[in-house]
C-alpha cells in the first residue's frame, strides 16, 4: 500500500477526470475545494499540505499534457480547464480485461469508495 499523500494523489487525479470528463468540450472553472473538500487557511493566509497537494496534481496534469487551462483563480481554481485530446482519448480507452472505457472504471470506484479501484482505473488513463 502506498503512503497516504499517494492514495490523495489518485483520489484528487479521480475527480479531477470524472468532473472535466463530464463537462467536455465545454471549459469550466475547476475549483479545488470540489475535488479535495474546503480548506481553511491559517493564520499566515497558508493553505494546507493537503490543499496544496491537490493545486501540484492539476498542475501535474497540465505540465503532462491531459488538461489545460486559461489562468488560475489563487490558489482556488483554474479557469476555462478542459481536457486535451490526450486526455479525452485515454478516458475512453478500454484496459485489455475490461469491457468499459476507462472514464467508467474511475466512476465505479469512486461510488465504490476503493482506494486500489481508484488508483487501478487512473494508472489504466495516466498509462502507468
Amino acid at each position: 500500500m502506498f503512503d497516504i499523500h499517494i492514495c490523495d494523489f489518485y483520489h484528487d487525479l479521480s475527480q479531477i477526470f470524472k468532473q472535466l470528463h463530464a463537462r467536455f468540450p465545454r471549459e469550466d472553472t475547476l475549483w479545488l475545494d470540489g475535488i479535495c473538500g474546503e480548506d481553511e487557511v491559517d493564520e499566515y493566509g497558508m493553505h494546507s499540505k493537503r490543499y496544496m497537494s491537490c493545486f501540484g496534481t492539476v498542475l501535474f496534469l497540465e505540465r503532462e499534457g491531459f488538461i489545460r487551462f486559461s489562468s488560475r483563480e489563487g490558489f482556488n481554481g483554474f479557469n476555462h480547464c478542459v481536457l486535451t485530446l490526450k486526455g479525452f482519448q485515454n478516458l475512453n480507452k478500454f484496459k485489455n480485461d475490461s469491457q468499459s472505457p476507462a472514464i467508467d472504471e474511475i466512476r465505479n470506484a469512486i461510488k465504490a469508495k476503493s482506494s486500489d479501484q481508484i488508483e487501478q482505473a487512473v494508472k489504466i488513463v495516466i498509462e502507468v
